[in-house]
């Protein structure tokens, strides 16, 4: 009975071959390889070196992108990278990714707050406030509410300064989590 019903139904009102689009199985989330790229090309370009200073090139970007952070040594090699390229455009990035990837909270949040202080007017600025703002905010539940109030309210000040750069736009996702009613307007304080 099924087949007679398909066999009078005109050929151009059922589909050839009926199935799912092959990514919906897959249980892929492109969102951190979309991030992961926006943030890559921002670092690129922001740090590129100056074509008319034969001294600057693009090893320090090369260096960096050799490092894979979830591999033992990890924070070594980008102290080491902060010795060999300390001179360059890319220096305030490497402290930073330097000071994120420390272990004890405490610590570094400690050094995230000195790279907020030490570089307002660098590219890895937006980077460090988030950092800061994700570790303090991260501290819901354990009493702490003023640090996790500065903790959004940096979330905050990088969606109002950052807003069209991949950490801003990550921090209004946070501020989302976090603060439902920043999802309405992000960029203003309570």
């Amino acid at each position: 009975a099924d087949r007679a019903a398909v066999a009078e139904t005109p050929s151009a009102a059922r589909p050839l071959l009926s199935t799912t689009p092959p990514e919906s199985t897959l249980d892929f989330k492109p969102e951190p390889y979309l991030f992961e790229s926006r943030r890559l090309r921002e670092l690129i370009l922001a740090n590129l070196p100056d074509p008319r200073d034969p001294t600057q090139g693009v090893a320090p970007l090369q260096a960096l992108a050799s490092l894979d952070s979830h591999r033992h040594g990890y924070r070594d090699q980008l102290r080491q990278l902060t010795h060999d390229y300390r001179d360059t455009l890319l220096y305030p990035n490497l402290v930073v990714r330097w000071a994120a990837a420390h272990v004890d909270r405490e610590e570094r949040a400690r050094m995230l707050r000195a790279c907020v202080a030490r570089f307002p007017d660098d590219d890895a600025f937006p980077e460090a406030l988030f950092q800061l703002a994700d570790l303090e905010v991260q501290t819901l539940g354990s009493g702490n509410e003023a640090s996790r109030a500065a903790g959004i309210e940096r979330l905050r000040a990088l969606v109002a300064r950052f807003g069209q750069t991949c950490w801003g736009k990550l921090a209004a996702q946070r501020l989302g989590l976090f603060d439902p009613q920043a999802t309405t307007n992000p960029t203003v304080s309570p």
